[in-house]
């Protein structure tokens, strides 16, 4: 009679939040003792070979090391066959744009070299496979554990599931490798993540210009002008790239401009489902006869402002009117260094040698 035995703990954990961990049950047991047996959760489905998998106490099976656990999966075969179990885990919401902290352990009870593999799926409600979170066939001959850990990629959009397969293939004889610890979490990303927001004064036109680290379900940006910082009005949109953990550069041109006023702009950045937000507002303004005038950049910005055509010198004010730097410039592009500046909203007042005066307003951030 052949006998596959598999040694299958499951301390694995699910989240519902960020950095809560939710069990994915086996239905067992931790003070079993040795050679107890039992039925496991019935979350789990067996899908290939002709044995039963039970809770079953590996503590004696001499493997050694840590976590040399208590409560395992115990299967037996009869046939030359692979033997497979599936654990479907409703993740209670869709969690699109998350990654996945995945962790398990691995060893032989007695000896030999054995494999396992492990298989981690996105689904969506309907249990559609939307892609791997994590697909690995681990191979040892060692009697201590060995630990296989690491980050998935984003979530695909719809994901509300992950479905979990453990196989271990038929070895022709006794079959000793077990498996402890396996743990799964999810960090939630931000929706989508606005790195900059400038805008420039460019002869008869305004240019913005935005990027983002990440985004989530982003159906695309309603770029708003105001002339009062007020009240806005959308006077375009740019489509966005759904669901990215990469960079994406965006930009927009506003032809309807007139000199010698002054534009506020912000973005209202909207999901496919309809919701949105709204970004910090930078301004920019236009002098008569085609010569281009001040701009501030980068906004949001960290360590350093570049400050551009402007002429005189440069008062950055904090929100409560006080002056917290003074700037004379002397080049086409000045860089001023803001690292001291505490997190917050400034306002960059230009000051030429005939009293005249512009005014921008810049994000600063740690």
């Amino acid at each position: 009679m052949k006998k596959i035995l598999l040694l299958l703990v499951l301390l694995s954990t699910f989240m519902l939040g960020y950095g809560q961990e939710l069990i994915v049950d086996g239905g067992c047991e931790d003070n079993d003792d040795i050679g107890t047996e039992h039925e496991p959760n019935a979350a789990w489905v067996e899908l290939g070979g002709s044995g039963e998998v039970k809770c079953y106490n590996a503590g004696g099976f001499g493997t050694g090391g840590t976590p040399n656990n208590g409560i395992s999966f115990f299967g037996t075969n009869d046939e030359n066959t692979d033997h497979t179990i599936q654990q479907v885990i409703d993740l209670g919401s869709n969690k699109a744009g998350s990654t996945f902290n995945y962790s398990y352990s691995y060893a032989n009870a007695f000896g030999g070299t054995h494999n396992l593999t492990v298989l981690m799926e996105f689904l969506d409600a309907m249990d559609n496979d939307l892609g791997d979170l994590h697909t690995m066939t681990v191979t040892t001959a060692s009697t201590t554990y060995s630990t296989e850990s690491g980050v998935s990629g984003m979530a695909p959009a719809g994901t509300q599931k992950i479905r979990v397969t453990v196989t271990w293939p038929d070895p022709g004889g006794f079959h000793d490798i077990t498996m402890d610890d396996i743990s799964l979490t999810f960090n939630v990303n931000v929706p989508v993540t606005l790195v900059t927001f400038n805008a420039k004064a460019q002869e008869e036109v305004i240019s913005l210009d935005w990027a983002t680290a990440s985004e989530l379900e982003n159906a695309g940006f309603e770029v708003q002008r105001s002339m009062d910082g007020k009240v806005f009005k959308t006077i375009g949109f740019v489509e966005g790239n759904g669901t990215t953990i990469e960079k994406q550069q965006y930009a927009f041109q506003d032809n309807e401009v007139t000199p010698k006023q002054f534009y506020y702009y912000r973005l209202k950045q909207v999901d496919f489902d309809g919701s949105f937000e709204y970004s910090n507002v930078v301004t920019a303004s236009i002098l008569g006869n085609n010569k281009t005038t001040l701009s501030v950049y980068p906004n949001p910005a960290k360590d350093i402002l570049n400050i551009a055509n402007g002429e005189g010198r440069a008062l950055i004010y904090n929100m409560v009117g006080q002056i917290v730097k003074t700037v004379y410039l002397t080049d086409e592009v000045n860089t001023v260094k803001i690292s001291e500046l505490p997190s917050g909203q400034y306002f960059v007042k230009i000051e030429d040698k005939n009293g005249l005066f512009e005014i921008q307003q810049f994000t600063k951030q740690y």
